[in-house]
């Protein structure tokens, strides 16, 4: 009981932080379905961070790829390659983690963090 209300008392927290130069986005019921502008910004940095992560990944083990194939038989070339690699893959690894983790959050927290809806200058349809 204890930790359900103290759950209920950090998400509604979240709801609590404002930027007082944006326009009110409407009453609190909107809000809490949204998850606030403080989610909204978590949830952008989230994504942010996983789309630089997975260049990086890609990069790096390609890098390691191309040392692997023009090591030329040199076993320390060989082994800096091979780490390069199982690198990426851990990077990899932890980038799944951190979705699993999201989807945890917005189990716990009653939102969506990875399905926002980012703003635009348009009105809406």
């Amino acid at each position: 009981m204890k930790i359900k209300n103290l759950l209920s008392k950090i998400k509604y927290s979240l709801f609590a932080i404002s930027n007082p130069v944006l326009p009110k986005e409407g009453n609190i019921t909107e809000i809490n379905k949204s998850g606030g502008p403080l989610a909204s910004l978590f949830a952008r940095l989230w994504q942010t961070m996983v789309i630089v992560g997975s260049l990086l990944v890609i990069l790096y083990f390609v890098w390691g790829a191309i040392d692997w194939v023009t090591g030329g038989g040199s076993e320390e070339k060989l082994k800096k390659a091979r780490g390069r690699m199982i690198d990426a893959f851990i990077g990899l690894a932890l980038l799944v983690a951190s979705y699993a983790i999201m989807r945890f959050m917005e189990f716990v927290f009653g939102f969506s963090l990875v399905n926002i809806s980012w703003p635009s200058v348009l009105p809406n349809p």
